[in-house]
């Protein structure tokens, strides 16, 4: 079987051509793989300007069919890997190049195989190609993926890091999806709807310029709402947007002529994301945006036949108020054997922090549980 690789030359920050985009986009397709995994989203991440990293991307084949692949990032910056091993956790590795499989930016960390034998030649030449970094990172494994068990065998650090709000879809209306909810759910839902239709609260679907525009600048407010670091500015959110076109969507939230939230939603594959979310705070009080957005999304996702929309991580509640359940992601990491010690003191933070967060709002995981579960629920 031959082996061929994608790969950045030096410099450069798109893959090589000896592997054309049509041909990798159709790999991951037939694999399986998420929007997070096709190539114009991994060109839009390399010329956001937001993450600095060389590709180190791996492609088996046999007789010219791609039977596995994955993408992997030896990341020197990146906002958002920078968030766990700086701002919320102390790391040993800050400021070193990790490669990551494949962003923190995406909602999943995936080696698409059609056998388990290609998933392992995949890590081991992943783990080849970052022999030299401080480590081979895979931020979101998720639970049930076979992936998490090779990580396991192979003696990875491996720590719950959080989990995804994921909605299944199998409604052919909002009727339909509101009447399945419990009684006091449905009720608070449909409350939400007349209070929003008497704010004169709207909700647009738009990919125009200005929309991006107006999504940016809401993103930034947010952040500094926050006090955390910039992971979306306007040349990264007009990098992806230009990049995946019909696949992303603006969710413009407004009363008036005032915008009050905007969402950056991905749809590839059945699979919808809302990805990337600014909202006016000083309009909380007075407005019901985040559950106008909610209804919004699960509308759109019945309307155009959408299997899951994976409302991501964290703001557990309000989530499963409208129906997600939380699927555990972990975080697993391997390098170095004079680093060992330090990366399962960071990985076990990591899991510490995300079951405290769980407990918080009376939720739990045990290794093994394919979602989260109430507290006293076997």
């Amino acid at each position: 079987m031959a082996r061929r690789d994608m790969t950045l030359e030096a410099g450069a920050r798109a893959p090589v051509a000896d592997l054309a985009a049509g041909r990798w986009n159709a790999a991951v397709d037939s694999l399986d793989g998420s929007v997070f995994l096709r190539d114009e989203w991994l060109r839009a991440i390399a010329g956001g300007g937001l993450v600095d990293a060389d590709a180190a991307h791996v492609v088996l084949d046999a007789d010219g069919e791609i039977t596995a692949l994955a993408a992997c990032l030896l990341t020197r910056r990146c906002p958002k890997l920078e968030m766990f091993r700086e701002y919320y956790l102390s790391s040993p590795f800050a400021g070193q190049t990790v490669g990551v499989v494949h962003s923190m930016y995406a909602q999943r960390s995936q080696l698409l195989a059609r056998s388990e034998a290609d998933r392992a030649r995949l890590l081991t030449e992943l783990e080849d190609r970052c022999r030299d970094a401080a480590g081979l990172f895979l931020p979101m494994v998720a639970a049930g993926d076979p992936l998490l068990d090779l990580v396991r065998d192979r003696g990875y650090a491996v720590g719950l890091l959080s989990c995804t709000n994921v909605l299944p879809i199998h409604w052919a209306s909002l009727d339909e999806y509101l009447a399945s909810r419990p009684s006091r759910k449905r009720n608070n839902i449909r409350h939400v709807l007349r209070t929003v239709e008497r704010e004169g609260v709207t909700v647009e679907v738009r990919r125009d310029a200005e929309a991006v525009d107006t999504l940016a600048r809401m993103v930034e407010r947010t952040a500094r709402r926050h006090g955390s670091p910039l992971f979306f500015d306007g040349r990264f959110l007009r990098s992806v947007v230009t990049a995946l076109g019909a696949k992303a969507s603006v969710f413009v939230v407004t009363a008036g002529e005032r915008v009050l939230l905007s969402c950056l939603a991905l749809h590839h594959g059945g699979e919808l994301v809302p990805w990337c979310i600014g909202l006016d705070y000083d309009a909380l009080p007075q407005y019901d945006q985040y559950n106008a957005l909610y209804i919004a999304i699960i509308r759109y996702a019945i309307e155009h036949g959408v299997r899951e929309v994976n409302f991501g991580r964290s703001t557990y509640l309000i989530k499963r108020k409208f129906g997600c359940v939380q699927r555990p992601v972990y975080a697993a990491m391997t390098g170095p054997p004079h680093h060992a010690a330090d990366r399962r003191e960071w990985i076990d933070a990591i899991d510490r922090r995300a079951r405290r967060e769980l407990a918080e709002v009376s939720l739990a995981v045990t290794d093994g549980d394919e979602y989260a579960r109430k507290v006293g629920e076997r």
